[in-house]
């Protein structure tokens, strides 16, 4: 029996290609908007600036999963697609500038750019229901929502209002960004328009690896500064983390390519993991580049909380890849307890957080080490090999 292709069919999907040279250079552009954001938190190290960096990563984060679900689903290299995806780039570099005043922008200047770029991702879905049959309900409400959320945010960075009424208009753009791509295109797209697994497992990939690269770029030029009396051992520790996690990265979470993914769960994990590794390199630099070499309250906590993140996005990414609450999710919950656990009793006994490190490294080290040898031993099994002879849907 002749089975008819259809957009929604995996196999043709995963025949039109992977990650092309526009969605590397939209990669490169989130990740020096995100480089723009880590700044301003060295310069607000407080509980207040590390919510705004939040809230900031969120979404921009939000953009770029909906760009990338955009060209996962309808893979398109026209001039709109281009030029829309030109604009949304602007818009962000001048977005992350406008974080803050001290870069020279004015912040209602980067909250207005901020406004622009979800309109320019509203303007993105216009031709999918003509051009690929996309159900036109799912398309048309999430432009509506992109638009009002873009509306509002461009109205209240026009009028004099207080910055925590600027915050919560961001967060809550940052919310109807995410319903947009969660709740509303998921279900009126998978049946028809599936998401490529394969593809997003790519990008994901070469997101972590420009975005561990960065961390090494933030340390050194913190290294750099004319009045830092330097600390080895965070670009020691720097190194040894990004190891690790670009060890996890190659042969375990995004090497799989025939288990079953969730990809909101992988977005998910992989957005948690990212804030992590970004909060754990932003603590390091702000201490190396630190002439007086303190450690404030602020800073251990941020380290803690930084750490559970990074194993916590651990723990998500394991379930995106199985599918279910077992022995791998467990074990980086687990891991996480034992890491907070070690740097309460390390900071309680007034041990400097370059020792305290070196344990959630080790931590990290012990996770990483059995989350690749778990997967090699499923890879080996004789029921991972049926399976990956087998043809599976998206």
């Amino acid at each position: 029996m002749t089975e008819t292709a259809k957009p929604s069919d995996a196999d043709s999907q995963e025949e039109q290609g992977g990650v092309g040279w526009l969605e590397l250079f939209f990669d490169l552009v989130f990740v020096a908007t995100l480089s723009l954001i880590n700044e301003d938190i060295r310069e607000d190290f407080t509980w207040q600036g590390l919510v705004f960096a939040f809230v900031a990563m969120a979404g921009l984060f939000g953009v770029w999963l909906t760009v990338t679900l955009v060209s996962n689903r309808f893979p398109d290299d026209s001039e709109y697609r281009r030029s829309v995806v030109g604009v949304i780039m602007v818009t962000l570099i001048v977005s992350g500038l406008g974080v803050s005043d001290t870069v020279g922008i004015d912040s209602r200047l980067g909250e207005f750019s901020f406004a622009l770029t979800l309109i320019a991702v509203g303007a993105l879905l216009i031709p999918l229901p003509k051009k690929f049959g996309a159900p036109r309900s799912a398309i048309h409400l999430s432009i509506a929502l992109l638009w009002g959320a873009g509306a509002i945010v461009a109205i209240f960075s026009l009028l004099p209002v207080t910055a925590n009424v600027e915050f919560a208009v961001v967060a809550a753009a940052v919310v109807v960004v995410a319903i947009s791509v969660t709740v509303v295109q998921e279900h009126g797209l998978r049946d028809t328009h599936a998401v490529r697994p394969s593809h997003l497992i790519e990008r994901l990939g070469l997101l972590a690896i420009i975005l561990l690269g960065e961390g090494f770029v933030l340390l050194t030029v913190a290294l750099r500064e004319p009045d830092a009396e330097t600390d080895l051992r965070y670009l020691l520790m720097t190194f040894v983390l990004v190891y690790l996690l670009w060890r996890y990265f190659f042969d375990s979470t995004f090497a799989d390519r025939h288990g079953t993914l969730h990809w909101r769960s992988a977005a998910l994990g992989t957005f948690v993991l990212i804030f992590g590794i970004v909060g754990m390199f932003d603590v390091f630099a702000d201490l190396a580049a630190s002439s007086a070499m303190t450690e404030t309250t602020v800073e251990k906590a941020a380290f803690a909380l930084a750490s559970t993140l990074t194993f916590a996005g651990f723990a998500i990414l394991g379930y995106a890849r199985t599918g279910r609450l077992g022995l791998e999710f467990w074990t980086h919950v687990l891991l996480a307890g034992v890491n907070l656990g070690l740097i309460a009793v390390l900071v309680g006994t007034g041990v400097g957080l370059a020792a305290t490190a070196i344990g959630t490294a080790l931590i990290i080290a012990i996770d990483v080490v059995a989350t690749v040898r778990r997967k090699r031993s499923l890879e080996s099994s004789p029921r991972h090999a049926d399976a990956a002879e087998s043809p599976r849907g998206a």
